[in-house]
């Protein structure tokens, strides 16, 4: 009962930039800012059929409704680390991300990260971290339909209300081993727990 025409587009534009000190022999640090604009657009023609209060079809004829829509959007983040030679074996990386969001969601956080890598050896290396991410929902994917526009229609909704879409937020810690057996032969283990919040389903 449904038959769309769509046509979606985005520009994006931005920039980035990285850089990186030397503190001392111990430390090494590294700092980035990035911006990103975007701009969406959205044209959907549908063709559907009128219904009646119960959903039932009340006439073959189709009708034709377009909804066109659009946003801009920005993505800022800055980021700061310290690589950090403790010994000559193990290093530590630590700092912390900040990243904003100014789209269909307005949100912010900052996320600390560290991790260690330890090589006791020559033939083995240990690592474990932590890490707080912040993903923004894809702006291409999102439109605002205008759900009024279907009302009465084989297209509209079941459901009239929704939650806004919310950045993807997720604590994730990780650790694993890497063992070389030969030249050129490495065995590795890694395990990691993630703990979502907020999950992007695409597919939806």
């Amino acid at each position: 009962g449904v038959a769309d025409n769509s046509h979606l587009s985005s520009l994006t534009a931005g920039v980035q930039a990285d850089g990186s000190y030397k503190l001392s022999d111990a430390h090494m640090l590294r700092f980035g800012v990035f911006f990103q604009n975007e701009r969406t657009r959205s044209n959907v023609s549908s063709q559907v059929f009128a219904v009646d209060a119960n959903g039932n079809q009340t006439s073959d004829v189709p009708l034709t409704f377009t909804d066109i829509g659009g946003r801009n959007g920005q993505l800022y983040g800055v980021y700061l680390q310290d690589e950090w030679s403790l010994t000559p074996t193990p290093t530590l990386n630590y700092g912390a991300r900040f990243d904003a969001v100014r789209a269909y969601t307005r949100e912010q956080q900052v996320s600390p990260r560290v991790n260690m890598v330890w090589k006791p050896s020559r033939a083995t290396t240990l690592h474990i971290g932590y890490a707080r991410n912040f993903t923004p929902p894809p702006q291409e994917l999102i439109a605002a339909p205008t759900l009024a526009l279907f009302a009465g229609t084989t297209k509209q909704t079941e459901i009239a209300t929704a939650d806004p879409v919310r950045a993807e937020r997720e604590h994730y810690l990780d650790a694993g081993v890497e063992q070389r057996l030969a030249r050129g032969l490495k065995v590795a283990g890694d395990g990691y727990y993630k703990n979502k919040r907020n999950l992007l389903d695409e597919g939806q």
